[in-house]
């Protein structure tokens, strides 16, 4: 199942601009800053120095995943946030409060965006046109540069290699991979010798953070953090809206991002697609798979269709 919310910029190109050239000066730019300064950069703020004229195409990704619980841990939830550093930068001067206008583990439960449910082609299908995104939407030679945002986001990737034998490095278009659990030790929010919790995240900016063991949550409370800790707390200090009030407004606004791939509905409790699991009348279910397995209780929560065990099909 995938959750996301993206962007679809148009940008221009100058003629004769090589885009693994290009992508690969701006890599070793981005490479010399810390986290907290590329996630800054991301956001089109300038910190100095001559950067390179490509990193006006730059987009972030932000990415979230949820496994099943028990071993082996197999992927059910991807999460997805995506914005331009154009479009950032567009509301630079006049951000709105709490940065707002920078950032417009239950499918049931995702308050951002859309969910859909999609097998292993379609996840990979879909991962490679967000980590590869044309410059103009067509020209697949010509590709925007990417930071990879995440909370413990080295953990998200690993988990799609070993699911799906997806590595977003063999797409050439990843410039940098920021973690903001780094850029919260780097603004001394938090300890070093101390893993921070996006909940405690979350709650350094008064946001009720709703379902958050849920991907397309993740991703979305990590994105909006993670431009608040780019833009500094002085400035959601003289913010007149509440914090809450903001978020609301983001998840209402990426609501209307319509995703073609995959299932609108598919109910994980019976394997149906007219209907989610609130509105299931299935009165028994029965899974051998993990009746095999020796997990009883879950036995009775699904149908093999739709089984974690069974993993990506």
């Amino acid at each position: 199942m995938t959750s996301l919310s993206s962007a679809r910029p148009e940008f221009k190109m100058s003629p004769g601009c090589s885009s693994a050239d290009s992508i690969a000066e701006l890599r070793r730019y981005i490479n010399d800053l810390t986290d907290l300064e590329a996630m800054q950069v991301a956001i089109g703020i300038d910190i100095g120095g001559s950067p390179p004229l490509y990193l006006e195409k730059m987009i972030v990704v932000c990415l979230d995943t949820e496994t099943y619980h028990r071993q082996p841990k197999m992927l059910t939830e991807i999460g997805i946030s995506t914005f331009t550093r154009q479009d950032s930068q567009a509301a630079l001067d006049s951000p709105g409060p709490h940065s707002e206008k920078r950032c417009k583990g239950d499918p049931e439960r995702n308050r951002f965006g859309q969910t859909r449910f999609v097998n292993k082609e379609q996840a990979i299908m879909v991962l490679e046109e967000i980590f590869a995104f044309s410059i103009n939407g067509r020209d697949k030679s010509m590709l925007c540069p990417v930071v990879c945002l995440g909370h413990g986001v080295s953990r998200h990737l690993e988990t799609l290699r070993d699911n799906l034998g997806f590595n977003i490095q063999n797409l050439g278009t990843i410039v940098r991979v920021v973690d903001i659990e780094t850029i919260d030790h780097d603004l001394a929010y938090s300890s070093w010798d101390q893993p921070v919790s996006l909940r405690t995240i979350c709650d350094g900016y008064y946001i009720t953070a709703e379902n958050l063991y849920t991907a397309g949550n993740n991703a979305m409370y990590t994105a909006i953090c993670a431009v608040r800790h780019a833009m500094g707390r002085d400035t959601a200090r003289e913010a007149r809206k509440p914090m809450d009030e903001v978020v609301e407004e983001i998840a209402e606004h990426t609501k209307g991002v319509d995703q073609p791939v995959g299932k609108k509905n598919l109910c994980t409790r019976c394997g149906r697609f007219n209907h989610r699991i609130p509105q299931c009348k299935a009165v028994h279910v029965r899974c051998s798979t993990c009746a095999e397995k020796g997990f009883w209780r879950a036995s009775k929560m699904h149908v093999d269709s739709v089984c974690p065990h069974k993993g990506w099909s």
